[in-house]
């Protein structure tokens, strides 16, 4: 069972992000080595949030712990940045998605 992190984001996102960013993309970076984190992104507007997809609900629940985007103590949590919204179960086999090829290798019939 994978697990999914979902980020909504603060209105200021914009402007404040980039200040936590280079610590965030670390601790990502450090997951991803380790084989805990799937896939990870935006969506097509950033301002409307993210997500991560981890191997398991505890490798979620580590990121999120101590990640720089979810965690700012002079504002009680995340300041401008992506705020956790909860992290969900996701009975999904990834290897469905990491087979598939592009669209542009993907002959067509018509």
């Amino acid at each position: 069972m994978k697990a999914v992190l979902l980020y909504r984001s603060a209105p200021d996102v914009m402007a404040k992000a980039p200040v936590y960013f280079a610590a965030h993309k670390e601790r990502l970076d450090a997951f991803q080595r380790r084989g805990e984190l799937l896939a990870v992104g935006t969506w097509a507007d950033p301002r409307e949030g993210s997500m991560a997809v981890f191997r398991t609900r505890a490798a979620a629940e580590e990121f999120v712990r101590d990640d720089s985007f979810a965690n700012r103590p002079e504002a009680g949590g995340a300041i401008g940045a992506p705020r956790p919204r909860g992290i969900d179960n996701w009975p999904v086999d990834m290897t469905a998605f990491l087979s598939c090829r592009p669209s542009s290798t993907i002959s067509s019939t018509r």
